[in-house]
């Protein structure tokens, strides 16, 4: 049962990547007409790196990434 729980925390964790790339993808053309400066990292790529750490923390805590 703890597998079936990790796999669809894994799952949720990818598509959220996923939705954060399409959308990333999405907004970079309209990031180019924008006339205002950008300070920091824009939104969609901030929410692909959660998603990243999310990747990275459901990997170490059931031991697929580290010291093994």
């Amino acid at each position: 049962m703890a597998r079936l729980i990790l796999f669809f925390a894994l799952l949720t964790g990818l598509a959220l990547a996923a939705m954060a790339a399409l959308a990333a993808l999405r907004n970079l053309s309209d990031s180019e007409h924008a006339a205002t400066p950008v300070t920091g990292l824009p939104g969609p790529v901030r929410m692909i790196s959660f998603g990243f750490m999310i990747l990275l923390l459901l990997g170490v805590s059931t031991g697929l990434v580290g010291a093994g």
